[in-house]
């Protein structure tokens, strides 16, 4: 049964190009959701398009990084940033024909982390984490190939407009 249902109405468009349109999740309770809109109410497989996402809401936060030979997921406050120690992080190994299945459990420690050593290579896997805080999934997969550490250097220019208008020098 669907937590939550709504409708929007979309402008008409004329222009065949790509338009955006924002709504509000009219759900109350934190956890873990997949968003599903359709051109029709029906939700009907024939003659319809349909579109799917991942949501969490929550004050739980999941992130994990390749470490040598494991991986380390930490778990912190979503509003702080603060470590949640005790949280629950399950490793899930991918199973698309007999079902995903949960490998290993580990609590984090006092610094939000917990360490899962190296399993199959040829395996892929995400991780799920609950706490106090609410739940967390990331369904990114990963698998446990050595990854050599690299320095990456980045940035991010956000501006109030473009940055090039025509004609401008």
């Amino acid at each position: 049964k669907a937590a939550a249902s709504w409708h929007i109405d979309l402008e008409k468009t004329v222009d065949y190009k790509t338009h955006r349109a924002f709504s509000q999740v009219p759900v109350e309770k934190d956890g873990f959701y997949v968003v599903v809109s359709s051109a029709n109410s029906e939700f009907s497989r024939d003659n319809n398009v349909m579109r799917a996402l991942f949501i969490n809401l929550g004050n739980l936060v999941l992130t994990w990084q390749h470490k040598g030979d494991h991986i380390e997921a930490r778990c912190v406050e979503g509003l702080t940033g603060n470590p949640v120690a005790g949280a629950q992080v399950h490793l899930y190994r991918y199973d698309w024909q007999r079902g995903h299945k949960r490998e290993k459990s580990r609590r984090t420690d006092a610094d939000g982390i917990a360490i899962f050593k190296r399993r199959s290579r040829n395996r892929s896997y995400f991780l799920y984490a609950e706490a106090e805080h609410g739940v967390a999934f990331d369904p990114n997969s990963f698998n446990f190939y050595r990854h050599r550490s690299r320095s990456r250097t980045a940035s991010l220019v956000y501006t109030d407009r473009s940055i090039y208008r025509p004609l401008q020098t």
